[in-house]
């Protein structure tokens, strides 16, 4: 799930599952095509989500983190939940196509 910034700037929670209502226009905000891999169609491109998203570490603690934290400790971070589908190219997961199941934000224009 990720948070949208509505023009009027309210904010709404969202996931690729909404964003697969509507691709044409939903895959247009910023990073979106990139962690909704699959629903945007972006299946052959290897590249990290620019998005901040929500990693529940080990010990249940909610962290948002990106993933440039994530390539600091690929070894460990990238077993987290989640985190090497939304990460493909840090995780070497680029073999894989899936949306990521991560909570992440979105700034809609």
């Amino acid at each position: 799930r990720f948070k949208v910034v509505k023009d009027d700037g309210k904010k709404i929670t969202r996931d690729c599952g909404w964003v697969a209502t509507n691709p044409n226009n939903r895959c247009t905000f910023d990073g979106v095509d990139t962690t909704c891999r699959s629903t945007c169609g972006m299946c052959d491109t290897c590249e990290d989500t620019a998005l901040r998203f929500k990693v529940v570490k080990d010990d249940g603690k909610k962290i948002t983190r990106d993933c440039g934290w994530v390539a600091t400790n690929p070894n460990n971070r990238c077993t987290f939940d989640g985190v090497d589908t939304t990460c493909r190219s840090t995780c070497g997961m680029c073999d894989t196509c899936e949306d990521t199941a991560l909570r992440f934000k979105v700034v809609k224009d």
